[in-house]
């Protein structure tokens, strides 16, 4: 819960992360940056290859920049990086 007046981010000792003033949970999104070749596109995603392995990343989450014969550019959000598993082919600023 938000203190009355409190105009900064609050901090949960569990989440360790800043809570909105409504008390939600913010996701910290550091973003890192993602060199693949693009197999196929939906409305909604690209499916990528990264070395041997195939992942679909959402277009609501990543950008994508066309790349030259080695793939595309994708920035993409930490978050989903460790979820698919990719983070040793991800750089970060």
């Amino acid at each position: 819960m938000a203190a009355e007046g409190w105009e900064g981010d609050l901090y949960d000792t569990w989440f360790d992360g800043p809570l909105s003033m409504d008390g939600r949970k913010k996701r910290q999104t550091k973003m890192g940056t993602l060199v693949a070749l693009t197999i196929h596109e939906t409305d909604r995603a690209w499916l990528v290859r990264v070395e041997r392995e195939k992942v679909w990343l959402p277009k609501s989450q990543c950008s994508r920049e066309l790349g030259d014969i080695e793939g595309d550019i994708f920035s993409i959000p930490e978050w989903l990086v460790n979820r698919a598993g990719i983070d040793q082919f991800v750089e970060y600023q």
